[in-house]
């Protein structure tokens, strides 16, 4: 995780109207939060802040979150 991806990301999120969603699969989500332990809950922290709904989906050996403004 770099602070330039999470500079980036936040630039997405900002765009997000309500009940618009976005995807972060397992291939994308290391790129913003790492990897990890500490990845989902550097992600909660994340989305928190931002007044964004998340969902983790734990099928692979990386999450995916979707996540969204209500």
């Amino acid at each position: 995780m770099t602070a330039q991806a999470q500079k980036d990301l936040q630039a997405i999120v900002d765009r997000l109207g309500p009940n618009m969603w976005l995807v972060l699969d397992e291939v994308a989500f290391p790129r913003y939060f790492g990897t990890g332990a500490g990845a989902v809950t550097a992600a909660e922290e994340f989305f928190a802040r931002n007044g964004c709904a998340c969902f983790f989906q734990h099928e692979t050996t990386e999450p995916t979150v979707r996540f969204g403004r209500v």
